[in-house]
């Protein structure tokens, strides 16, 4: 059995966690909130929890992390009791978290001079596909070390794309989500639209869903556009973070992306609004109650 930790028990990480506990005896499991581990461990009696990530990640074959942003990672990974610090430290560190290009290769420059290396793969897909181990697995560094990993990512998603160099997959990853949030900003003014001219808004996501449009997302994203109590499946706030991640790319790149400032506005301003803890599909909520928003999103 491959020794294996995983970092980070939120609401992508819990499921992925799962998906590990026929590869390694025992999974190791770390969370910033202890709570979630102690429920973890409870309900998987085959996992065995740690105090840090550090304690979590010592003699590990592989360390899954996936965490919120850049600050997080480099907590997790490069702390006083971080995945960097462990004795003996991990082989393979993996970080699952979207973060910026950059970040990735400052965490895979500190792993290297440890003797460990670092591969940054996060993943497109939903809380769902998770579950199911579908994710599709975007991955950037070593190859022998991703090759190493294989049965970890096997578990978890069905297909792993290598796409070059640390931060490749980072940056592949930001790049899906820039698409992803303008369908999101789409769909959002298609409703509010659809709102205030009276039609039928779950009609219109009927259409929307089986016409040239129809995305995935669309089909696995219904409850969180047309109900107000559905789950919080990624928070407007991470969106904002994403996209704002993506644009400093581009503008490093020297590479114009006019529609994805253009999203950043508008999920910044909801942001502000008070939306940023809702899921990402409350635009179409924060467009429906600032109908005059429309022209001053620049």
């Amino acid at each position: 059995m491959t020794r294996v930790a995983f970092l980070g028990l939120g609401r992508m990480g819990r499921p992925m966690a799962e998906r590990l506990l026929g590869v390694a005896d025992p999974l190791v499991v770390w969370n910033r909130s202890s709570a979630k581990v102690r429920a973890f461990v409870r309900e998987h009696p085959a996992a065995r929890s740690a105090a840090t990530p550090g304690e979590a990640a010592a003699g590990a074959d592989v360390v899954v992390s996936m965490v919120a942003d850049d600050a997080a990672a480099e907590a997790v990974h490069l702390g006083e009791a971080g995945t960097l610090a462990a004795d003996p430290p991990p082989a393979v560190v993996i970080e699952s978290g979207t973060l910026a290009p950059a970040a990735v290769r400052r965490l895979a420059d500190a792993a290297r001079e440890r003797g460990t290396a670092f591969l940054d793969v996060p993943v497109s897909g939903s809380v769902d596909a998770a579950e199911a181990g579908s994710l599709l697995l975007l991955a950037g560094g070593d190859a022998d070390a991703l090759a190493d990993a294989g049965p970890v990512l096997a578990r978890l998603g069905r297909r792993t794309v290598p796409m070059g160099g640390s931060g490749s997959g980072s940056l592949a990853k930001l790049l899906v989500n820039g698409v992803l949030h303008a369908l999101n900003q789409a769909v959002g003014e298609a409703l509010a639209v659809a709102d205030a001219s009276g039609l039928a808004r779950d009609d219109l996501y009927d259409v929307l869903s089986d016409s040239a449009v129809g995305a995935p997302m669309l089909g696995y994203r219904r409850a969180q556009y047309l109900t107000d109590d559905a789950p919080v499946a990624f928070a407007l706030s991470l969106a904002a973070k994403d996209v704002g991640l993506l644009v400093d790319e581009a503008d490093a790149a020297g590479a114009p992306v006019p529609q994805a400032r253009l999203n950043l506005a508008a999920l910044r301003r909801a942001a502000e609004d008070g939306y940023g803890e809702e899921d990402m599909a409350a635009l179409a909520a924060w467009l429906r109650a600032h109908p005059s928003t429309g022209g001053d999103l620049r």
